[in-house]
């Protein structure tokens, strides 16, 4: 082992040795256990190609713990992910050896390596302590035997955490994976030899480079500079140990925000890849410029440099932000309860999925006063169909638009509904464009053709809050007139089919599918199926011809209903 400035390195130790030497434990502020079955696919694999081929060694990466007293656990910074797969593969194998009945082998490998035993009271002391979530989840699910109660209550548990579905997922996944390594052999021992080369290699041949380090601040200096000669880490880790490596004496503050942060998107219950980095992103173009996520690190890094406060402010911006971006996520979130209807809109926004805007709507709720936000919310939703249906500006384009409205709203500039559309006005479709566009649009997305119907007739029937309305779609079928497949009795080429099958003309709502048998057939069959309480679908009824010039006419009046329905207004 060799000391650098109170950072001690060993450089021939395994994952193995170190779970029979050492008691670990995963600190609160750590993410809990994430990976995917990808992940534990890709090590089992990795793993496996090692010991077939007989090679001495497969190298793991590094491992950093902070140092503590003797006899303490070891507190990993970074390395859990790969220390806890690891226990999975191992219990796994413990479990083969129990369920077969040789419990020697069995506890050959779950005293050293899974879970330790006081010796006067021989109560269990697992070898490694998951954060808080996964804690006891882990250790009922992972290390104790199959036919504890504990383990049998973990497995027959209803899982509501993602981090314990993935645990559960993992243990699943490795067992399949050795049970195909030990169907691959023919008697008792076979079997138990195989296994045997597996733990003889995660004991010896699992190489690591273990990183003691004497407190948190020192590691994530480390990691920076670990980073910048090219180890990968996670972009959420990275920012976060920039931050911290920043903080100086108030290290525990910023950690406390950070945790903060993350349990707050956490219970947005959103199964968003990346979405950590993703809402750091959007914070920061709102309140600075738009920043793609592969520059976010070096423009926080720019920004912050050494400068202690800029690190705590930004954390405790950050954790103040995320409780609005949980909400811009759930609908259902108490935490539009203060602002009239926006949960109702803040709904359809989600339901037409367009992220670009939510830099934009970080900055309403963080800087418009109560009043104006319904109100924002309303235009966005008016311009959000207007963009939908003419086009125009791109993704990046859009984005770029929005952000800068952010800025303006973050620094003062804009502070109300009405200057928000002032400022948007010239890039947002006009009247004359929204239903000239309207009059021909396609619309293959059956979500946005049933919103685009349900706010339409809502409209038509004089509902005021029709623009914000979106339609369950469990609720009501989406009907093509004249259908996808349509029968021989329509008579029409293949040219018109596609031409006009997803025009919103044809399309109608209907609270029950028309007859599986009528379903293709020509109108006069299917008409008298319309007979519904929505005006739009009702006027269908009766109808003895059905074709372009119908369709036609039937959306040039829907285009009518549109531009009133989505109004360029704040009212």
């Amino acid at each position: 082992m060799s000391s650098i400035g109170g950072i001690n390195i060993d450089g021939k130790a395994t994952i193995g040795n170190a779970l029979a030497i050492k008691n670990l434990t995963v600190p609160y502020y750590q993410r809990s256990y994430a990976w995917k079955e990808k992940h534990v696919l890709e090590f089992f694999q990795d793993l496996q190609t090692a010991i077939d081929r007989k090679l001495q060694e497969y190298f793991l990466g590094s491992i950093v713990v902070t140092q503590t007293e003797a006899g303490e656990p070891e507190s990993v910074v970074d390395g859990q992910q790969r220390i806890a797969t690891t226990m999975i593969v191992l219990s796994a194998i413990r479990d083969y050896f129990h369920n077969v009945g040789d419990e020697q082998r069995a506890g050959d490998i779950e005293r050293p390596f899974l879970i330790s035993r006081e010796f006067n009271t021989g109560a269990p002391t697992p070898k490694l302590v998951m954060n808080e979530i996964d804690r006891d989840y882990f250790t009922n699910r992972i290390l104790m035997r199959p036919n504890t109660p504990e383990r049998k209550d973990a497995e027959s548990r209803s899982l509501t955490k993602d981090s314990h579905k993935l645990i559960n997922g993992a243990a699943i996944k490795t067992a399949a994976l050795l049970a195909n390594v030990i169907n691959a052999e023919n008697t008792a021992q076979a079997k138990a030899t195989a296994l045997g080369k597996w733990f003889e290699f995660i004991k010896t041949g699992t190489r690591v480079i273990w990183v003691s380090v004497e407190d948190e601040s020192k590691a994530y200096v480390m990691f920076e500079t670990l980073n910048d000669r090219g180890l990968e880490l996670s972009k959420a880790d990275l920012l976060k140990n920039f931050l911290l490596s920043r903080s100086g004496p108030r290290v525990n503050e910023v950690l406390n925000r950070w945790v903060s942060m993350q349990a707050a998107l956490e219970a947005s219950g959103s199964e968003e890849e990346n979405l950590l980095v993703t809402f750091i992103r959007y914070f920061w173009s709102a309140t600075h410029t738009l920043t793609r996520e592969r520059e976010l690190y070096a423009a926080i890094k720019d920004e912050i440099r050494g400068d202690l406060q800029k690190a705590v402010k930004l954390a405790d911006d950050l954790s103040r932000s995320a409780l609005a971006y949980s909400a811009i996520l759930n609908s259902a979130s108490t935490f539009w309860a203060e602002y009239g209807d926006a949960n109702h809109l803040i709904r359809t926004l989600n339901y037409f999925r367009l992220k670009q805007m939510r830099p934009l709507l970080l900055a309403i709720l963080s800087k418009m006063k109560k009043d104006q936000v319904e109100k924002c919310l309303r235009l966005l939703v008016r311009c959000s169909v207007r963009f939908l249906i003419v086009g125009g500006l791109g993704g990046g384009q859009l984005e770029e638009k929005y952000t800068d409205a952010a800025n303006k709203i973050s620094s003062g500039t804009i502070k109300s509904a009405a200057k928000l559309l002032e400022f948007l006005l010239p890039a947002v479709p006009s009247d004359n464009e929204f239903g000239a566009a309207f009059k021909y649009a396609h619309v293959p997305q059956p979500h946005l053709a049933r919103y685009y119907l349900r706010a339409l007739e809502l409209e038509k029937k004089g509902d005021p809050k029709a623009e914000w309305v979106p339609t369950e779609e469990k609720q009501i079928t989406l009907e093509h007139v004249l259908p996808e497949n349509p029968a021989s009795d329509w008579k029409v080429s293949g040219d018109i089919v596609e031409s006009y099958c997803d025009r919103l003309g044809n399309l109608a709502l209907l609270h029950k599918r028309v007859n599986k048998d009528a379903a293709n057939r020509f109108i006069t069959v299917k008409s008298p199926h319309y007979d519904s309480n929505y005006a739009l679908t009702k006027e269908l009824k009766g109808l003895t011809d059905w074709g372009p010039t119908q369709i036609d006419e039937r959306q040039g009046r829907m285009a009518k209903i549109a531009v009133k329905t989505w109004p360029l207004s704040t009212t």
